[in-house]
Formats: C-alpha cells, structure tokens, sequence
C-alpha cells in the first residue's frame, strides 16, 4: 500500500532528524573547545 511507504519514509525521515539533533550539540561542544 502506498501509505505504508510513506510511513516509512517519514519514519526515516525523523530518524535522520534525530541523529542530526544529537550531532549538532556535538559539534557546538567541540567548536567551543577550540
């Protein structure tokens, strides 16, 4: 069914909001550091 691949895809899609959310907290602690 198509609307299960776009639930998939939105799932994906928040999925990679997350790691990008966790990565960029990494990032400002490491500029902050130099």
């Amino acid at each position: 069914m198509a609307w299960e691949k776009e639930l998939e895809e939105s799932i994906s899609t928040i999925a990679q909001l997350g790691e990008y959310m966790e990565l960029v907290p990494k990032k400002g602690q490491y500029y902050k550091k130099l």
